[in-house]
């Protein structure tokens, strides 16, 4: 009878101390991180219309690469979700930085990992104002640093978001990779 006493005591002792850590589990899977704009690759993230205009910057982009002799980039659904999820949050956010306020987003290399992109070089262009795809490539092309990613013939990947609101009304986001 005191060993049935002591193995129910020790269980629930034992039930007791795992039931924090199991709590804390399923918390965590109750509350997951707020990211409120950028969708899980795989899930339509861009209108019909977001990705005709998206389509359009990528002929550009690789109309750009093959004049400079580098291979044409391929568009990525993971890089599409982190470049629209940018374009959005710029226009609804009202900013227009690299630096994203959202703490769990904030830096590129964030923006990327959370989309599930591996990557061994990333770069990224931002854009607003301009209303076509014609004009925000001849804006990059005439911007050193922009042109350098969009020439960078190391990269093989691209995600282009394209975003209509906020006040300067046409936000554009390219994210460059290579895994």
């Amino acid at each position: 009878m005191k060993r049935t006493l002591w193995i129910a005591a020790a269980l629930i002792v034992v039930v007791l101390g795992i039931r924090p850590a199991a709590r804390a589990e399923n918390l965590s899977a109750l509350n997951p991180i707020y990211l409120p704009s950028i969708s899980q690759p795989g899930a339509p993230v861009q209108t019909t219309e977001q990705r005709q205009v998206a389509d359009q910057v990528l002929a550009l982009v690789n109309s750009e690469r093959a004049a400079a002799g580098c291979a044409a980039l391929a568009m990525n659904d993971k890089l599409i979700a982190a470049a629209q999820g940018q374009s959005r949050d710029m226009a609804e956010q009202n900013f227009f930085s690299h630096t994203n306020p959202d703490p769990t987003r904030a830096t590129l290399s964030q923006r990327i990992d959370v989309v599930g992109y591996t990557w061994s070089a990333i770069g990224e262009n931002i854009a607003a104002g301009q209303n076509t795809p014609a004009a925000v490539m001849a804006s990059w092309m005439n911007s050193a640093g922009h042109k350098d990613n969009i020439l960078n013939c190391s990269y093989v990947d691209i995600g282009v978001g394209y975003y209509v609101g906020g006040s300067y009304r046409f936000y554009w986001t390219q994210d460059f990779g290579r895994p």
